[in-house]
């Protein structure tokens, strides 16, 4: 089952800023702590900019329910779009995620590349 590399934090500005630091790609994800104190993601992103876009998303009245976030940081677009697809397969159903990450005709595990014979 895929996790986030960094979780949980309160979803606020001021944890954003102290954990959030590199203006990396990345996918981050939105939830809230299980009575058992496990981090229950109930929405996931991927993005060019980690700290931007959890920025963004705090100012978003539908987030206003998440209390806590996560997130991993890529080396590319390429690599958060693919850990993006991975949380999608792998963990549903996340609430809040009833879309496929876009563009989904991009996306390894719905449409696998052909595998090629070497003899």
């Amino acid at each position: 089952m895929q996790k986030l590399d960094y979780s949980p934090y309160p979803f606020t500005e001021d944890e954003i800023k102290k954990n959030a630091k590199k203006q990396q790609s990345g996918v981050f994800g939105l939830g809230n702590l299980k009575p058992n104190q496990d981090f229950e993601i109930l929405k996931t992103e991927h993005t060019q900019s980690v700290p931007d876009a959890l920025r963004t998303a705090l100012k978003k009245k539908e987030n206003k329910d998440y209390t806590f976030f996560g997130f991993s940081y890529t080396e590319n677009e390429k690599d958060a779009f693919e850990l993006a697809c991975k949380f999608y397969h792998e963990r549903p159903p996340i609430r809040d995620n009833d879309k496929h990450p876009i563009p989904e005709d991009k996306c390894e595990i719905c449409h696998p590349p052909p595998v090629t014979m070497q003899w």
